[in-house]
C-alpha cells in the first residue's frame, strides 16, 4: 500500500539515531498489477534540531519570568538568614560544638545564592564584553587553574592538547569564555572518578570558524540522557542543580556558536564547540 509522510528513525553509520520521514508510492501496471515502488526519504536531523531550539527558547522565557519572582522571594529572606548565622557564628566561642553547625548553615545559604545566581544568568538577557583574544591563551588559563586543583586530589587524570602551531583570534568576552570551558572540562574530569585521559583539541576550519574539541574517557551516558543536558535543571549528578550545561549553551549562543554532544555508556563523552572568527 502507499505510505505517506510516514516517520521513522535509523541508525548511521556512526551508529547514531538519524529521524527521517518517508513515502512509498506503488507503481501498477495497466492490468493494475504492482511492478514496483518508489520510496523517497527526508533526514529531518536539522528539522528536529530547530523545534528543540523553539522549545528551548519557550523554556527560557518561562524561566525567566519565574527567576524575577525567585530573587525577590527567596534571595531576600536568604540574605537574611546567612546574615544571622554569620552574627551567631561571631559570638559562639570557638570551641563550642555549635560552630560547626552553625558553619553548616552558612554553606548552605551560599550554595542556594550561588543556584539562584546561575538561575537568573541562563534565563537574563546578556550583553558579552568581547574583544580579540588568542583563544589558545584562553584555553591555557582555564587549564592551568583546573591543573592547581587536580594536583590536590589522588586521581590521576592525564590532560592531552593539540594546538596548531599558528595564532587563532577571534572577537570573545575572556570571562564568559573561560566560565564554559571551566564547565564543560570539569565535567569531563568528574565523569573520570577513577582517572583517566582529557583530551582538548583547537583547530581553524574552511569556513572562517574555529573549533574546540573537549573528549573525556569517562563513564559516558545513553543518547537520551544527553539531548537533554543543556535544559535547566537536568542533570546526571545525584547533587547537582543542572544548571552547568544550561549556563554553557547560553554562554555559547552568546558567541553566536553552536555545541554537540556525543556519549557512550562506558566509552566517553566527545563535546564539540564551533565559532566565527570575527
Amino acid at each position: 500500500k502507499n505510505i505517506q509522510n510516514d516517520e521513522k528513525e535509523i541508525r548511521n553509520q556512526n551508529n547514531e539515531v538519524v529521524p527521517i520521514k518517508f513515502s512509498i508510492s506503488l507503481i501498477k501496471g495497466d492490468r493494475g498489477e504492482i511492478l514496483g515502488a518508489v520510496e523517497l526519504f527526508e533526514d529531518l536531523t536539522e528539522i528536529r534540531k530547530l523545534q528543540k531550539e523553539i522549545q528551548h527558547t519557550r523554556t527560557m522565557s518561562a524561566l525567566g519570568e519565574m527567576a524575577a519572582n525567585v530573587t525577590h522571594e527567596i534571595r531576600n529572606p536568604l540574605g537574611a538568614i546567612g546574615g544571622f548565622a554569620a552574627l551567631l557564628e561571631r559570638d559562639l566561642a570557638p570551641e563550642d560544638p555549635r560552630q560547626r553547625l552553625v558553619k553548616k548553615i552558612i554553606e548552605g545559604v551560599g550554595k542556594l545564592d550561588k543556584i539562584i545566581g546561575n538561575l537568573l544568568f541562563v534565563s537574563r538577557e546578556i550583553q558579552p564584553q568581547t574583544r580579540k583574544v588568542p583563544i589558545k591563551w584562553v584555553i591555557n588559563d582555564v587549564l592551568e587553574f583546573l591543573l592547581s586543583e587536580l594536583q590536590q586530589t589522588e586521581v590521576d587524570i592525564r590532560i592531552q592538547t593539540r594546538f596548531p602551531r599558528y595564532k587563532i583570534e577571534a572577537q570573545l568576552d575572556p570571562q564568559l569564555f573561560q566560565q564554559m570551558l571551566i564547565h564543560l572540562l570539569k565535567n569531563g574530569i568528574q565523569a573520570m572518578p577513577d582517572g583517566g585521559t582529557l583530551s582538548i583539541h583547537l583547530q581553524k576550519t574552511r569556513h572562517n570558524t574555529f573549533r574546540i574539541i573537549i573528549i573525556d574517557s569517562g563513564v559516558g551516558m545513553s543518547g537520551d540522557i544527553s539531548e537533554k543536558l543543556f535544559f535547566p535543571f537536568v542533570s546526571t549528578k545525584p547533587k547537582g542543580a543542572g544548571l552547568g550545561l544550561a549556563i554553557v549553551r547560553k554562554i555559547v549562543n552568546l558567541h553566536r556558536g553552536s555545541i554537540t554532544l556525543r556519549s557512550y555508556p562506558d566509552k566517553g563523552t566527545r563535546v564539540t564547540l564551533e565559532f566565527p572568527i570575527k
